[in-house]
């Protein structure tokens, strides 16, 4: 009995090392996608545009098969819907369509304003979506014309968009991140937008070469593409969503000139406040860092000088987060920041009463900012070196 139990462990053990894992594909049976576009057709029909890697030019390795120093090639199809359009580009394939290496979704304008309620449908039950591929929206184009641009220093545009999300005046949003956010309640949602811009021209005379930049951010709500924030009130509001990290800020000191720091490290909190069944909100943002460059008349070896850095740089990060409160609620009338999700988090019987008009009740909440910017150090010199002794503020 127990030599027919032993027998059978070691049958079942063997079987399982035999077999090998049910969805092992060997590489050169897999076409790799790096990027996917989306697109909104006139017909009602949506357009899937993939990048897929070339190998031999992505190792180095010269292709027989033509002398084109591209990394990919770009296949597009439409379809009724995406599962659709993808079932008809696999068609075209004499390999598999490989999307575990896909970091990047771009939305083409169009369709984002149509509503993406069926494409988060499809990426939330398709089991080859990464749910930490980052979402993009092409902004005044379409997905399709960013998927076909060559760029410099890259071997591919998925790279180079990648490279862009993770720069400090980026906002990145991941496909997880977005349905989290579409769920919850009391937040309209945010990802970052990209544009086409012409990068140089080929020779004498020549036409633009087209490349792409990072273009701010787009705002959903609803499912839909409602407006964009430019680059500069993007990273204002990076800091009321405490995701900002790094980069620098300039103050102007009366009298005095301009003064200019590095965020070493920042942090912001939303506080929301409930008294006599009326709501307010405290939003403080906190920077440290040294002076990166001093063009002011001030010796900032005087800590009296470098409170007065500290008073100029408190006075325009304040500013900037008033900037982007006054577009939230007077241009967007859209809730970017998740006060409406704090309240429900933190004041639920409150949050039950208000949530159906919060739409109407955000853009009238008072919004209250505070700062508390340290300058960390002043550098190997007080004053700057051009000014002599009698220019200097001591």
């Amino acid at each position: 009995m127990v030599r027919a139990v032993t027998l059978s462990t070691v049958l079942l053990t063997l079987s399982f090392l035999l077999t090998g894992c049910l969805d092992y594909h060997e590489i050169d049976d897999l076409a790799i996608v790096l990027l996917t576009g989306l697109d909104a057709e006139e017909n009602g029909h949506i357009k899937i545009t993939s990048q897929v890697a070339i190998p031999q030019a992505l190792s180095g390795i010269q292709s027989t098969q033509g002398d084109s120093t591209d990394g990919f090639i770009v296949y597009s199809e439409e379809g009724k819907n995406i599962n659709v359009a993808m079932q008809f580009m696999q068609q075209k394939m004499s390999r598999t369509l490989f999307y575990d290496h896909r970091r990047v979704l771009l939305i083409g304008e169009e369709l984002a304003k149509r509503g993406l309620e069926d494409v988060f449908d499809h990426f939330t039950r398709n089991p080859s979506s990464r749910m930490q591929t980052y979402i993009l929206i092409a902004k005044n184009s379409k997905a399709q014309d960013l998927l076909n641009t060559s760029v410099p220093f890259e071997t591919n545009p998925g790279q180079a968009l990648r490279n862009l999300i993770h720069t400090d005046l980026s906002i990145s949003t991941t496909l997880q991140d977005l349905i989290n956010e579409l769920a919850d309640e009391g937040i309209d949602s945010v990802v970052g937008a990209i544009e086409l811009v012409p990068s140089f021209k080929t020779g004498s005379g020549g036409l633009d070469m087209m490349t792409f930049q990072f273009a701010g951010a787009a705002v959903l709500k609803d499912y839909k593409l409602i407006d964009y924030l430019d680059k500069p009130n993007t990273r204002n509001l990076l800091w009321v969503r405490n995701e900002i990290e790094g980069g620098y800020m300039t103050g102007h000191v009366p009298g005095a000139g301009e003064v200019s720091m590095e965020i070493i490290k920042a942090d912001s909190s939303l506080e929301t406040v409930l008294k006599d069944n009326q709501i307010k909100i405290n939003i403080t943002a906190k920077a440290s860092g040294p002076i990166y460059e001093n063009n002011t008349n001030l010796d900032l070896g005087n800590p009296k000088n470098v409170n007065k850095a500290e008073e100029a740089l408190n006075e325009i990060l304040e500013q900037r987060l008033r900037i982007v409160i006054d577009t939230a609620q007077n241009q967007l009338r859209s809730d970017i920041f998740g006060i409406g999700r704090e309240i429900h988090r933190n004041h639920p019987k409150y949050w039950q009463k208000i949530k159906d008009n919060w739409n109407d009740i955000f853009p009238n909440i008072e919004i209250q900012v505070n700062s508390n910017v340290t300058v960390t150090n002043t550098g190997m010199y007080g004053p700057p070196l051009h000014l002599k002794e009698n220019e200097i503020e001591d």
